[in-house]
């Protein structure tokens, strides 16, 4: 508890205090000078900005009814327009879009900084929907009834002003409502404890309680299932951030299931996804995905069907329900692939979809539960993303959209790599650079994260061709342990006091990197986000003969305080709890704000955080940043933005300012001598 008192910087921590915001907006004025108002950086920007702002991009969509939704933002419409169209006219070249909520508009009305967050419809419904709306992106959000037909918000009609809130209906007259209903409604975590049922036509304060949790758990929420003949009311109790109760509520019945399962429902089948072996008889292992009937599952049978079994190299990665088949997303080496199952058949084995290129990402959007078409999209490293109908019926894709980019695969090279870390294990990483790069050792910039089971796949690298690979830089992507490129285990091998796997694993690549000749430590540089950012934190206090430069967004770096800071105490089973002895040493040592040096060297290092982040909290970086000037470390630079919540890019003109910022700074500091 001595290290809070003799924090000089808590003042920071006050998001919206006016000493903490002066400083913020003198370091902001340092930054811009330095780093914004450079050539590199204007030439960067019209770059990203000419690249993101292209129509031709894929307007994704969500299905309801007849119709299908998109946001639109660009230029014109920066926090976006929500439209729809009919899939017929969405299969067009030139689609016809009709207007339902123009968000810019509605935040001018109501002068408000609005974003939007979320739709939660209800099911067969045309008519009915909630809009979840957002004040400078937070994850807080104000609920709001929308009718689909008339285009309006309803008068009198359901409605939750800002909070962390989630909504789901049961009915087009009740729904679920899990929000701050007020005094010890929330967890410690800050989120909902109390489910509540509320019927249309009375306030808030009447709603019926349904469930209450503890104040220790992390959240409560319900849900309704509208599957016909199906129809069921869930209830699922988080404890932790990886265990979760899961309860029948019309008789608050608890399944008897592990914690640390994922649990979903279909039809009459009980979905089960291990997380660690679950030793019953037989005994079930990790990575397994489980089906029973739910019925003789509540009989007391515990014979599930092993629909899939993990092998190290080959995990399951998700999976999805159409009417008739079962969609199993398989990874091997963090590229995706799919198996067919027919539901009807005992869920027997039918087909097998590749993705058309190597190392590449596939993602199932919109899949139809009372059809059997879904849309996938495909994308890699190299080639942007291409929009699929799938018909599961006869297993055929066609080709519905795709974005036209003038960049041309061919002319970049992808490869897979594999480092060793200290304790052996192989640790897999993406090297991408121009195919004709013959100057090495180059500017290379690795990305990680490695927490919250959190994979980093193959993605069209959008913003980081044109703003560092086309520049002459190698982009390098390191799949560290922490997250589940290889399962459960890959997660947990790196959980609380086990995190330094994680940052020996970034390291390993970093130094097979300078062994390989590709780069050197006068060259290299590591980029990370949120956990990211703790991530790149530690490459600064820890290895830093490694790297010349650190870009560190909207990061976690004081772990004695974490819990105490925005949705800090959400993560105590990622991290550990500062509040008892073993876990208060462990994360001492991996606590970049308490781990600097003024006797230390540092590589240079750019903070970009949010004032409005209210899950991670701009308090870490700005304690960081105002830490390492106090100490007189050199080329620290740090910058906040106003508005975006935990995003670092809530808007296309935000993203393009990003992209050249990093950019402004990493090639300032990597062409130095």
């Amino acid at each position: 508890m001595e290290e809070y008192m003799t924090d000089q910087f808590l003042y920071l921590e006050e998001i919206y205090g006016s000493d903490a915001l002066a400083w913020v907006a003198l370091e902001n004025k340092i930054t811009e000078e330095i780093l914004v108002k450079s050539e590199n950086f204007n030439h960067i920007n019209q770059k990203i900005n000419n690249v993101i702002f292209n129509q031709e991009k894929i307007p994704y969509v969500t299905k309801q009814g007849a119709y299908f939704y998109n946001l639109w933002q660009d230029d014109q419409h920066p926090k976006g327009i929500w439209r729809r169209t009919s899939f017929e006219k969405y299969c067009l070249d030139d689609i016809e879009w009709e207007t339902v909520i123009d968000i810019d508009v509605l935040g001018a009305i109501e002068n408000i900084n609005w974003f939007y967050q979320d739709c939660i419809f209800l099911a067969e419904s045309e008519e009915h929907c909630l809009i979840y709306l957002a004040e400078d992106g937070t994850d807080a959000v104000q609920v709001r009834e929308f009718n689909l037909k008339t285009k309006q918000f309803v008068l009198d009609g359901f409605f939750v002003d800002i909070a962390n809130t989630t909504v789901n209906w049961i009915d087009k007259n009740h729904i679920y409502v899990m929000t701050d209903f007020g005094q010890d409604s929330l967890t410690l975590s800050g989120y909902p404890r109390i489910v509540k049922k509320w019927q249309r036509g009375t306030s808030i304060e009447q709603a019926i309680i349904v469930f209450e949790g503890k104040q220790t758990d992390l959240n409560v929420f319900a849900t309704y299932d509208t599957t016909k003949n199906f129809e069921k009311s869930i209830l699922y109790r988080a404890i932790n951030f990886y265990e979760t109760e899961v309860y029948l509520l019309d008789d608050l019945k608890r399944l008897d299931l592990p914690l640390d399962a994922q649990i979903d429902f279909h039809e009459n089948w009980l979905i089960v996804v291990l997380s660690t072996d679950w030793d019953i008889h037989p005994e079930y292992l990790a990575g397994s995905l489980l089906v029973i009937d739910l019925n003789e599952f509540l009989s007391g049978c515990r014979l599930f069907k092993i629909i899939f079994q993990q092998a190290y190299d080959q995990i399951l990665f998700s999976f999805n329900f159409s009417k008739d088949f079962l969609i199993l997303k398989i990874m091997k080496d963090i590229s995706h692939f799919l198996h067919i199952l027919d539901c009807r058949s005992d869920f027997k084995y039918v087909d097998a979809m590749w993705p058309d290129q190597q190392y590449a990402q596939i993602r199932i959007d919109h899949v139809d539960r009372t059809s059997n078409h879904f849309f996938m999209i495909e994308e890699s490293f190299v080639s942007a993303q291409r929009l699929y109908r799938v018909d599961l019926n006869t297993r055929t894709k066609q080709l519905i959209k795709f974005e036209s980019n003038q960049l041309i695969p061919d002319n970049y090279e992808v490869t897979q790599n594999f480092a060793i870390s200290q304790d052996g294990t192989k640790i897999p990483y993406f090297q991408i650079a121009k195919k004709d790069l013959t100057d090495v050792p180059q500017q290379t910039l690795i990305e990680g994260y490695g927490g919250f089971q959190f994979s980093l796949l193959p993605k069209f690298l959008e913003t980081e061709i044109p703003a560092w690979i086309d520049e002459g830089g190698i982009y390098v992507i390191a799949n560290i342990r922490g997250g589940s490129e290889y399962g459960p285990s890959w997660h947990q091998q790196a959980l609380k006091q086990n995190r330094q796997r994680a940052y020996e694993d970034f390291a390993a690549v970093a130094e097979e990197l300078i062994q390989r000749g590709i780069t050197s430590p006068n060259k290299l540089a590591a980029i990370g986000g949120s956990n990211g950012g703790l991530l790149v934190g530690n490459m600064l206090t820890q290895y830093p003969h490694l790297f010349a430069a650190i870009v560190c967004e909207v990061p976690l770096l004081d772990m004695l305080r974490f819990h105490e800071i925005g949705a800090g105490h959400l993560w105590i089973a990622e991290y550990g709890d500062p509040n008892n002895e073993v876990g208060r040493n462990f994360l001492h040592t991996i606590s970049p704000y308490h781990q600097l040096s003024a006797a230390q060297d540092y590589p240079a290092i750019l903070f970009y955080t949010i004032t409005s982040d209210d899950r991670v909290s701009p308090a870490h970086a700005r304690k960081m940043a105002a830490k390492m000037k106090e100490l007189n470390i050199p080329e620290v630079y740090f910058y906040e933005l106003s508005e975006g919540g935990h995003r670092i890019f809530a808007t296309k003109k935000l993203r393009a300012f990003h992209a050249a910022l990093v950019s402004s700074f990493l090639f300032k500091v990597l062409a130095q001598p």
